[in-house]
C-alpha cells in the first residue's frame, strides 16, 4: 500500500508542474488575444477568449472586469427595427437589456472586491463609469447616477460622467438637475484644458 501511495504521489510531483506550465502559457495567449481584439475595437470576439480564460482563472478579478466592459461593448446585439413586428422587437430589447444587466451584474460583483484589493488603482474611475453606463443602459437611472458622481470622485478627468448625468436627468424630467449637470461639465472640461 505504501508503495501505491509513493508511487501516485511521484506522479503527481512530475505531471502537476507541467500542468502547471500548460495552464500558464494558455492563460498568457488568452490574455494577449484578448487585448489584441480590445485594441481593435472587436469586443463581441474578445467573449470567447475571456470566458475560456475565466475557466481557467476564475477568482482573477482583473480580467472578471475585463468580461463585464466586453458585454458593455458588444457591437453584435440584435437592433430592433420598425419593420419587424411588436413580439420581434420586444425580443430584441429584452436580449440587449439582459446583456447590459449581466455587465452591471459583474461589475457589482467585481469592483468592490478589486477596490478593496487595490484602493489607489488609477483605472478605479474608468470601471465605476463601465458599470455606471451599463445600470444606465439596463434601466437603472439611480444607481447609475450615483455610479457616474463615483467615477469622478475617483478620477476626476472622466468628465463625460457630468454629461451623462445631465443626459440621464433629462430623460426623467428634470430639466433644473439636467442643466446643473452639464454646467458641470463644461466647467470640468474648461479646467482641464486649462492644465493642459
Amino acid at each position: 500500500m505504501a508503495k501505491i501511495f509513493f508511487y501516485i504521489f511521484s506522479i503527481f510531483l512530475i505531471v502537476a508542474p507541467l500542468y502547471s506550465s500548460e495552464k500558464g502559457r494558455l492563460t498568457k495567449e488568452l490574455r494577449a488575444k484578448t487585448y489584441e481584439l480590445f485594441k481593435q475595437g472587436r469586443y463581441s470576439e474578445s467573449i470567447p477568449y475571456l470566458e475560456k480564460y475565466l475557466e481557467i482563472q476564475p477568482a482573477e478579478i482583473y480580467m472578471r472586469l475585463v468580461y463585464a466592459q466586453a458585454l458593455l461593448m458588444k457591437e453584435d446585439l440584435p437592433i430592433p427595427s420598425r419593420e419587424e413586428d411588436n413580439y420581434t422587437r420586444a425580443e430584441k430589447w429584452k436580449t440587449i437589456k439582459r446583456n447590459y444587466g449581466n455587465s452591471a451584474k459583474l461589475f457589482e460583483e467585481n469592483i468592490q472586491v478589486f477596490e478593496s484589493v487595490r484602493p489607489r488603482d488609477p483605472s478605479l474611475g474608468k470601471w465605476y463609469f463601465h458599470w455606471a453606463t451599463a445600470e444606465w443602459f439596463s434601466g437603472n437611472k439611480e444607481k447609475a447616477i450615483t455610479l457616474f458622481r463615483k467615477s469622478v470622485e475617483k478620477d476626476f478627468t472622466i468628465t463625460d460622467a457630468y454629461y451623462n448625468i445631465g443626459a440621464i436627468y433629462d430623460s426623467m424630467g428634470q430639466a433644473v438637475d439636467a442643466q446643473n449637470s452639464w454646467r458641470r461639465y463644461y466647467q470640468a472640461e474648461k479646467e482641464l484644458n486649462v492644465e493642459d
